[in-house]
């Protein structure tokens, strides 16, 4: 059954129809009114067009939230069939036209919280730059957890992804005590990006504000409260950990209430509370998102949590809770075609075994596809020991890209794409490999094209035009359909001026030089390392002076060329010693250009002068080391830098053959490490992230690209797929567990 509009669409026009396509055309549509229903409750005729049950509403209302039902029972024409279920699906209105154009503005209303040592703040959104109003704070303040609670149990009702609904539900605040009003400014830092800042700080509580700026009217909830919490949650336990955000350590003692004060947990001493609880939707009404409050004394705060909610229906299969993969036997299909496909789908620990899949053809034939297409073909297929295999066979599809879905009810666990074109297949076919994998600057390496019909046959006397680098040529096959292509990787500085890798890929294009029946090509890459030993360092300041440890180690594409990957330990063979590092140090000189402009900062609450900086680089001097029995070299730097200015060191070594290795490492300003940007993210120990069973996995979390400080009880970590396996809070920033199968 398909609906038009879909479920869950927004601005649906207001002069819309209500289609829905059943599977069937015998039904009456006299007596399908029966079974229909609309709310808000709309006026409207009903029409049959086939399979196609057709309402006309009236008069739909503008920025409103509709839900259709057709009712279980609906019965075909001479037939004992009905509908089994009811069948329901939503969708939300435009707004309406306006007529002369009104400031207007939006803001993110989602539950949010401040500490008692910051003034709130809010993103806002504008389209234009005219004259902005000024805006009118309305504060009023709930008297306990609970009623703030309740309050935002209300506004959950409204869906998420029904934005214009739930941006204008509004609180009866008459109800509520007023705790003041303000009149402020929008703020603006750049062109795109505006702030509303209350005008104070705040005690401890919740509160919800009601803003009129221009004619436009949001509120917006949110509470103040000097506990942070990070929540994980499963199928049957709940983790919290509660820190306090004044002494930036774990909360010990806290203690989590559920259910409206009916449950309650308390935490250990590294803020950790852990609630065994089914969460399988035994409350009275399911459907409320729930909250936890966690409080610690006089300190509260209120925490939403995932409502699993009772679900009578049988569960939802998720794509996630499979392995899976999809093969098809090529890329290019010509209409009428048939596409062969091969794939595996295993259920992960805890799934089901799947015994069979819906595999469906879609596209409409754009690379460029909006929203979810009807499927032209579909068919299910079983599975064999976890393996499902078929093939569909297209019909005539316009040219363009379509793609196969598979999916189990709903669920799509995975697709692949495929273009479709009217092509004429070539009358032989075209290879090329070179004898290596990878090789080092200066050295010759041969390529070898071949030339053969499609069951084998070899073709002689092809001419075949290559192009690699800055060599272009032509080849002819001899009788064994082989022509040899040989190739001198170049040492000069332009093919290897690079300071972040120490290979790279040269690219060979292959394709015959007088085409008989369609394009014939083909392309092959090689890896060329730019010398025989591999630069690493790292560069830390004291005082006015950097301490620079740098690794030289030889290379051995041994690994590389037996198919091994191009990771760190598959080329490196050991230390290189006795080698002469020599250096070059630069600082970055920024030189402000014009007047500036003035701008506001809404971190520090003030106007900053802004201006822009032209780039120059200075060179402060060089320096030269000598690499020991380890292949290490040490090197303190004599110049006293500036500890606000930024510097960069260029390294160079070279092998026994003169082919130079590059290195450039980065200095930073002590005060502003990276700029000042700082992004956080996890790292295997190990370079190569596979790991065999038994095997200990290490993962860092870094900042930038240094492991996070040591902190008492500063990091907590979990890990697990459906439910959390295991957890701990560390004083190191690393986690370390053995990896099973």
């Amino acid at each position: 059954m398909r609906t038009l509009p879909a479920k869950e669409t927004v601005r649906v026009p207001l002069h819309t129809g209500i289609e829905i396509i059943f599977s069937h055309e015998n039904f009456d549509v006299q007596k399908t009114e029966e079974y229909f229903s609309i709310s808000p409750q709309v006026e409207g005729r009903f029409e049959k067009h086939k399979k196609t049950l057709v309402f006309v509403p009236k008069q739909l209302k503008p920025e409103t939230l509709y839900t259709v039902i057709v009712k279980k029972g609906l019965p075909l024409l001479d037939s004992a069939k009905t509908l089994a279920e009811d069948y329901c699906f939503s969708f939300e209105t435009t707004k309406a036209e306006e007529g002369e154009k009104k400031f207007s503005w939006e803001m993110d209303n989602r539950l949010v919280e401040f500490s008692t040592t910051e003034e709130p703040f809010f993103s806002v959104y504008f389209p234009t730059r005219t004259k902005l109003p000024s805006v009118n704070i309305a504060l009023y303040c709930y008297a306990d957890d609970q009623a703030f609670t309740q309050a935002l149990q209300k506004r959950d009702k409204i869906p998420s992804w029904s934005y214009l609904t739930r941006n204008n539900h509004r609180e009866d605040l008459s109800r509520l005590t007023k705790y003041g009003e303000y009149q402020t400014e929008f703020r603006s830092v750049d062109t795109y990006s505006h702030y509303l800042i209350f005008p104070e700080k705040l005690p401890g509580g919740y509160y919800v504000a009601e803003i009129t700026a221009g004619e436009a009217v949001r509120q917006v909830w949110f509470q103040v409260t000097d506990l942070a919490v990070y929540v994980v949650q499963d199928a049957e336990k709940s983790l919290f950990w509660v820190n306090d955000l004044k002494t930036k350590k774990p909360v010990t003692g806290a203690t989590v209430s559920l259910e409206k004060g009916k449950h309650k947990v308390q935490g250990n001493e590294e803020g950790v509370i852990v609630v065994e609880q089914k969460r399988n939707g035994e409350k009275e009404n399911s459907a409320e998102t729930e909250y936890a409050l966690v409080q610690k004394g006089t300190q509260q705060i209120v925490v939403p949590l995932v409502s699993m909610g009772q679900n009578t229906e049988p569960k939802q299969i998720k794509s996630s809770d499979y392995w899976k993969y999809l093969y098809l036997d090529r890329e290019l299909f010509k209409p009428g075609d048939t596409v062969n496909f091969w794939g595996v789908v295993a259920p992960r620990k805890g799934a089901e075994p799947l015994q069979e899949v819906v595999v469906e053809l879609k596209g409409t034939g754009s690379y460029y596809q909006w929203g979810e297409s009807a499927p032209i073909l579909s068919q299910k297929v079983r599975l064999e020991q976890e393996i499902f295999t078929g093939g569909l066979k297209l019909p005539v599809l316009n040219p363009g890209y379509y793609y196969l879905a598979v999916k189990v009810g709903e669920t799509t666990l995975l697709s692949k794409g495929f273009s479709v074109k009217t092509y004429q297949k070539p009358i032989y076919k075209i290879s090329v490999e070179p004898e290596k994998m990878a090789i080092f600057a200066g050295e010759k390496v041969n390529f070898t094209a071949k030339a053969a019909f499609f069951e084998g046959t070899p073709v002689p006397k092809v001419s075949l035009s290559y192009n690699i680098w800055e060599q272009q040529g032509t080849v002819k096959t001899d009788a064994q359909g082989v022509a040899t292509i040989p190739f001198l990787v170049p040492r000069d500085s332009n093919a290897f001026n690079n300071f972040f890798s120490p290979y790279r890929s040269f690219y060979l294009g292959l394709n015959t030089s007088f085409p008989e029946v369609g394009e014939i090509y083909t392309y092959s890459n090689l890896w060329v390392f730019a010398s025989k030993v591999y630069l690493e360092g790292e560069v830390k300041r004291e005082g006015g002076d950097f301490v620079l440890t740098a690794q030289l180690s030889h290379v051995d594409l041994a690994k590389i060329n037996q198919g091994e990957d191009l990771s760190h330990d598959n080329f490196i063979s050991g230390p290189a010693a006795g080698y002469t590092l020599k250096g070059t140090l630069y600082q970055d000189v920024w030189e402000k250009e014009g007047e500036g402009w003035e701008t506001y900062n809404f971190i520090t609450k003030t106007v900053e002068k802004r201006y822009n900086y032209r780039h120059s680089v200075k060179q402060v001097g060089e320096l030269e080391t000598v690499t020991d029995e380890q292949g290490k070299a040490t090197y303190r730097g004599p110049w006293n830098l500036d500890p606000e200015n930024s510097y960069y060191l260029e390294l160079t070594a070279q092998d026994k053959e003169g082919r130079p290795i590059k290195k450039r490492i980065d200095i930073f300003p002590h005060s502003q490490r990276d700029d000042g940007y700082k992004y956080y993210h996890f790292q295997t120990e190990k370079e190569e992230q596979v790991f065999t069973p038994g095997e200990q996995v290490a993962m860092l979390f870094k900042e930038n690209n240094q492991v996070s400080p040591a902190r008492k009880n500063g990091y907590l970590f979990y890990r697990g797929q459906e439910v959390i396996a295991d957890y701990g809070v560390f004083d190191q920033a690393e986690y370390r567990f053995n990896f099973k199968k």
